[in-house]
């Protein structure tokens, strides 16, 4: 597993842990006092981060994000990912 995370000046976190079997990336979102796992995988010069899987807070399954915030979120993480250095892909 590896970890990396930046704190915004907004208040979100993203941190990035790599799953050791499947060697693919998952997201931990955090803003606030809430946290969401994301989805996505490993590129060439980045991420793909899959936008479909911006769904919930974590806690509140029944409770789906809308379009809105899901587009906020995913704009988030790739300023985050990109201030690394990382190419993202929103898909």
């Amino acid at each position: 597993m590896s970890w990396f995370s930046r704190v915004f000046g907004n208040g979100f976190t993203v941190s990035v842990v790599t799953n050791i079997q499947d060697a693919q990336p998952n997201f931990i979102y955090r803003e606030r006092k809430r946290k969401m796992r994301i989805t996505g995988e490993t590129m060439a010069d980045g991420y793909a981060v899959y936008s479909a899987s911006i769904k919930h807070w974590e806690g509140q399954p029944d409770v789906l994000v809308d379009e809105t915030e899901r587009q906020r979120i995913a704009s988030n993480v790739q300023q985050n990912l990109a201030s690394k250095g990382k190419s993202v892909y929103l898909s």
